[in-house]
């Protein structure tokens, strides 16, 4: 395996891309060609099985805790919900925190 360079380099780049280094960019390609052309393969391989639906573990491990960060979100014991704001803030039972914990209610309750 060779490569050849289609436009012979011209001006300034023919300064820089001199015989030497055609020649080490030539080594290079047909070193790491054929594990680039592997690489590019299973890329597309992916991107097809990808197209027809299929999905990665970390897709799943996202949606899952997507979820149910959700659903604790939802019941109010997520780490910023308000109810959590205050446990965490309030130096004791009696005090009122900075962001007005005595005053916020949990979810669901009424008044």
């Amino acid at each position: 395996m060779s490569a050849e360079v289609a436009d012979p380099p011209q001006g300034r780049t023919a300064e820089v891309l001199d015989d030497e280094a055609l020649a080490f960019v030539g080594r290079l390609h047909e070193r790491f060609e054929p594990r680039r052309q592997e690489l590019l393969a299973a890329r597309r391989e992916r991107r097809a099985r990808i197209a027809a639906g299929e999905t990665g573990a970390l897709v799943d491990a996202g949606l899952f805790l997507y979820h149910n960060t959700r659903r604790l979100l939802d019941q109010g014991s997520g780490p910023t919900s308000p109810k959590r704001a205050c446990e965490t803030t309030s130096t004791s039972a009696s005090s009122t925190s900075p962001r007005g914990c005595a005053a916020t209610a949990p979810r669901g309750s009424t008044g």
